[in-house]
């Protein structure tokens, strides 16, 4: 019924407000579990939270249509090699 409400649904891979969080794989679980039902047609799946390119891979295996990187596209401060990375690894 909010599907005609809704562009996307984010998925927090984190515990929120803890400083350098770590990325939480079961959080994945809803996006392979519910993208796909009925009602969610047309709904971007995006997930955000420690994510990095070791572990985006199993993020676009498990249906995700986008990622949010915050510090794994500034970390080091070589944002185009940054950005390089996650885009192979994607």
């Amino acid at each position: 019924y909010l599907q005609p409400y809704l562009a996307f649904v984010l998925i927090l891979t984190t515990e929120p407000e803890i400083p350098d969080p770590v990325f939480l794989p079961p959080v994945l679980d809803k996006v392979r579990k519910h993208k796909g039902r009925a009602g969610t047609e047309g709904v971007e799946w995006v997930v955000d939270g420690g994510l990095s390119a070791d572990n985006l891979p199993e993020v676009v295996r498990a249906g995700a249509d986008a990622a949010v990187v915050g510090r794994a596209f500034f970390r080091g401060g070589d944002i185009k090699a940054n950005a390089a990375r996650l885009r192979a690894v994607a």
